[in-house]
């Protein structure tokens, strides 16, 4: 099942859907990235405040962060992510497009941390990761 982008949110992901757990089969050089490079992505809806519905984009995890919305799914999701593995990214013409690790670098913000570790993918990864609808 496709799943429905909405215009604000097109900028911010990949225009296709993709399999996370063939992206982590992948290998990919691993560098690190000031944390603040990355920030923006915290301050955009990529989750949504239903648990059971997760392509709402209702939900920026700052207002997880913060406390301005209580959501026990991705406040337990943030306080699990293990911060050893890398945020992984697709780069595409100098643009770099979060594949996995959202909550990761929540909890890394939350930390405080200067740098974030992170895979950087070329885009000839799609056909293996690409979902068909």
């Amino acid at each position: 099942m496709r799943k429905h982008v909405p215009p604000y949110m097109r900028g911010l992901l990949l225009p296709f859907n993709w399999d996370v757990r063939r992206v982590w089969e992948l290998g990919a050089p691993r560098g690190t990235i000031p944390i603040g490079a990355l920030e923006f992505l915290l301050t955009n809806p990529f989750w949504s405040r239903n648990p059971d519905r997760f392509v709402d984009f209702d939900l920026r995890p700052t207002d997880v962060v913060w406390g301005c919305f209580e959501s026990r799914y991705h406040r337990e999701r943030i306080r699990k992510a293990d911060t050893s593995f890398p945020l992984d990214f697709i780069e595409d013409d100098g643009t770099l497009w979060i594949v996995d690790g959202i909550h990761r670098l929540a909890k890394l913000h939350e930390r405080g941390v200067p740098e974030v570790w992170i895979r950087k993918h070329p885009m000839s990864i799609r056909h293996h990761i690409e979902l068909s609808d």
